[in-house]
């Protein structure tokens, strides 16, 4: 909770003046210190203001930056000292989270008031065991166990000694307990034969089957897990595998998907890669997908369509949204999509220097200054996060993004490990398109005179210091002979 009223002192400044003078403050000078009230600061001030903690048996007093409070209250509405503050959210949002927890268990809390953090002592009854009394353990244990009540596991222990043991599966969704007749059922119903009289102690132990239709190849043995997961008979996978479909029954099932399959090839089998043109995006050109990827997936890999499908669920419509606490730049990143995949396609996914396939790319024009420019296009303020930005913003910042990206050209396609050699030489926010050809032709001798990769950094590094060298080395004699044309005249 803020500590109101308060008043801080902060400095005049040319980026600032124009917020404060809007807020009825009158400009003195640069650098002169004035006091503000505290809800006058700018959003992304890091001036520090006075708290009390929300935390019911806290309410102490602490100090944190503006900017982190207008965050912090944006996305969950309170304020916590650091003592208090838990990585899963606001103690009021974990206390409840551990009331959940337990109830489903079927415990009930008796002292949650008193929990302070995961080492808490916390003290609890099981409904199946009353009479046993009260019980206590703490959230850190609790959630690392997921059964707290001794009984109850002293009755699961027991019961697994006995021989029974349970089996839960995705294939039935049943509990079982006479595992033996649950697995020759399994077993039969995918065409094999399980032997009896079998030691079976838990999934990892092995088990020995005859497959019905491949008799002839003999005994097989294989893992419970392994089995249960979809492994089986290799003669019927080999088999499985070679199985061939009708063409036209592939052109049908690609109509299906809203795509036309234009491989003229011979069909092979379904790891085959098979051309098409995605229905909706023609003008991307040809794709290719392989056949038992498409039928697993149900749908055509189109990447244009995956990148209007991603739109949609952006922001707020996101199922992970969080109020806005992602960083603009990370954020306005993944508006550069088809921008990326247009220069892949131009450099035919190689790398311009090395031509290897471990690729990114590379800004001529550096993205923070594109990103910079789309928002002063747009008359808007530079914030620190996405928050601060309305969705409308966020989309007209978009579309000017996509417009510079066009104005300023493709990107170059360069290696992984190339592309960080050359950002640790000439930075991140400032390069040129003149420091990528200096790059370039560094690289070139380097590769020349066969130097590897990993001392790559180092040989750029010192030509570099040694033209850098030369030329000032040029300078200097310059002008020296000029100085002694003066003196001598």
């Amino acid at each position: 909770m803020l500590v109101y009223p308060q008043k801080v002192k902060v400095y005049w400044r040319n980026n600032t003046r124009s917020w404060y003078e809007s807020k009825g403050y009158l400009w003195s000078s640069q650098g002169n210190l004035f006091e503000v009230d505290v809800n006058d600061l700018k959003p992304g001030s890091t001036k520090k203001v006075l708290f009390i903690c929300d935390e019911p048996n806290c309410k102490k007093y602490f100090e944190m930056q503006w900017r982190y409070y207008k965050q912090r209250t944006f996305a969950q509405g309170n304020s916590f000292c650091s003592n208090c503050r838990r990585r899963s959210g606001s103690p009021i949002a974990m206390r409840n989270k551990v009331i959940t927890e337990f109830t489903n268990k079927g415990y009930t809390l008796l002292n949650i008031g008193e929990y302070e953090n995961n080492n808490s002592k916390l003290y609890y009854y099981c409904k199946y065991h009353k009479t046993k009394g009260i019980q206590s353990t703490t959230w850190r244990s609790f959630n690392v166990k997921k059964n707290s009540c001794h009984y109850c596991k002293y009755e699961m222990i027991s019961k697994l000694n006995s021989g029974m043991k349970p089996l839960i599966r995705k294939e039935t969704n049943i509990k079982v307990e006479d595992n033996v007749e649950y697995l020759e059922q399994l077993f039969s119903k995918r065409g094999y034969l399980l032997l009896v009289n079998q030691k079976i102690k838990n999934t990892h132990s092995k088990v020995e089957y005859f497959c019905l239709k491949h008799y002839e190849s003999g005994k097989k043995i294989i893992r419970l897990n392994n089995f249960l997961s979809g492994v089986g008979c290799k003669e019927c996978a080999v088999e499985k595998s070679k199985i061939k479909i009708d063409y036209k029954k592939l052109e049908k099932l690609f109509i299906k998907y809203g795509a036309t399959l234009i491989e003229k090839e011979h069909y092979h089998n379904r790891k085959q890669k098979l051309k098409y043109i995605c229905n909706t995006h023609k003008d991307y050109g040809i794709q290719q997908v392989r056949l038992d990827k498409l039928i697993e997936r149900k749908r055509v890999p189109c990447k244009i369509c995956r990148i209007e499908y991603l739109k949609t669920i952006k922001g707020e419509k996101h199922h992970n949204w969080k109020g806005g606490i992602t960083k603009i730049g990370e954020y306005f990143r993944g508006a550069t999509e088809v921008w990326r995949l247009e220069s892949l396609k131009k450099g035919n996914f190689k790398c311009a220097l090395t031509g290897s396939s471990n690729v990114v790319v590379h800004h001529t024009y550096p993205f923070n200054k594109i990103l910079t420019e789309a928002i002063v296009i747009n008359n808007l303020e530079i914030q620190s996060s996405i928050s601060y930005y309305t969705q409308k913003d966020i989309i007209k910042i978009e579309k000017t993004i996509h417009k510079l990206h066009e104005q300023y050209g493709l990107g170059i396609i360069l290696d992984k490990e190339a592309h960080q050699i050359f950002h640790k030489i000439y930075g991140y926010q400032y390069n040129t398109a003149h420091d990528f050809e200096e790059f370039k032709n560094y690289f070139n001798q380097g590769k020349n005179q066969d130097i590897k990769m990993h001392d790559i950094y180092n040989f750029i590094k010192m030509t570099r210091k040694e033209n850098s060298m030369k030329k000032l080395h040029g300078v200097i004699l310059s002008v020296l002979d000029l100085k002694l044309k003066r003196t001598l005249q």
